[in-house]
């Protein structure tokens, strides 16, 4: 009898956990990935944006004091999936797939919750440009190329093997364009004070750049699209783009180096003042690298970046907007 009733019993469990099973939805999760500051040693020559070994401050690779950098990354995500119904996880590091598992594990949890599963990932990358050896890598850890661009760095592939879409990073979007005008109109208004009318200023906008010859090109193709929105929303006398390198070998990025400083010193034999405009995404980073670079130049610059602006935010939500209302 109590035999019968056990087999029962397993019965009925084993009946739930299937009709439980058949009734969980296969849905979407949103992973965004973010390079951590506090992920990396940093170092080199003012970078603080790559090549530095990881040392997690958390076993569950979320920093235990966030920078400001990070917490802004999290606000934003946090204020951006407002009305969106898909649930979204921030992953910190350039290519630390023992984040980026974590991050999937959580958004699997959430929607266990509700009995669902997670049956399509889509990728948000919180980067400047899609060309970089950083975002071919992140395509190895995923599974989206057969080798990896660095391995010598010894990076390993995601345990995640279910469907995904690898989105865009930011590349060029006239939403940032209005931020980086906002930024040069906060130097033309140091420069008036120092009394040179716009006429009188050339405008430089710095971005870290790839360490590829050929991802460069496509950077300074973007650069341009940038700097020409600009030239026509303030019209400087002049406007250039440099793309610094701040990871490539030493002679690549002195070359970078020198480019800039001619620029800057070229625009003050001219009578005029370099306004530099920074293409970064946050404080803690290269900026301070550029700060270096430029010491004993007379230079215009704040090193203000595209973080925290609340623009910022938007990008985030079209992100997510394009994820969950496709066309």
């Amino acid at each position: 009898m109590h035999s019968l009733l056990r087999t029962t019993l397993q019965a009925v469990v084993l009946a739930g956990m299937l009709a439980s099973t058949a009734n969980a939805k296969a849905t979407h999760g949103i992973l965004v990935i973010a390079h951590g500051t506090s992920l990396h040693d940093g170092g080199g020559h003012g970078g603080g944006h790559g090549g530095g070994h990881p040392h997690f401050t958390a076993a569950n690779c979320t920093p235990t004091q966030p920078s400001k950098w990070e917490q802004a990354v999290l606000d934003a995500a946090t204020r951006a999936q407002k009305g969106i119904t898909i649930p979204v996880e921030v992953a910190f590091g350039m290519w630390e797939a023992q984040c980026y598992d974590q991050a999937i594990d959580r958004l699997k949890e959430r929607l266990a919750k509700n009995s669902d599963t997670l049956g399509h990932l889509t990728i948000v990358p919180l980067f400047v440009s899609d060309y970089s050896s950083v975002i071919e890598a992140q395509k190895y850890i995923f599974h989206l190329r057969a080798d990896s661009p660095l391995p010598e760095m010894g990076i390993q592939p995601s345990s995640y093997r279910g469907p995904l879409t690898y989105g865009r990073a930011i590349g060029y979007n006239p939403l940032i364009s209005k931020i980086l005008v906002d930024r040069a109109r906060s130097l033309l208004k140091i420069a008036a004070a120092r009394g040179f009318a716009p006429r009188k200023t050339e405008l430089i906008l710095a971005m870290h750049g790839p360490v590829e010859d050929d991802a460069n090109i496509q950077w300074l193709a973007m650069g341009k699209a940038y700097s020409k929105d600009l030239a026509q929303a303030l019209r400087p006398t002049a406007s250039h783009v440099v793309s610094l390198r701040d990871d490539a070998e030493p002679e690549v990025r002195d070359r970078a180096t020198v480019k800039l400083l001619s620029h800057i010193e070229g625009a003050r034999s001219r009578g005029r003042i370099a306004l530099v405009v920074p293409l970064l995404l946050s404080r803690g980073g290269i900026e301070s690298g550029i700060a270096h670079r430029m010491r004993g130049h007379d230079v215009i610059w704040t090193g203000e970046t595209l973080f925290p602006d609340s623009r910022m935010e938007s990008w985030l939500r079209q992100q997510f907007q394009a994820v969950q209302k496709p066309r």
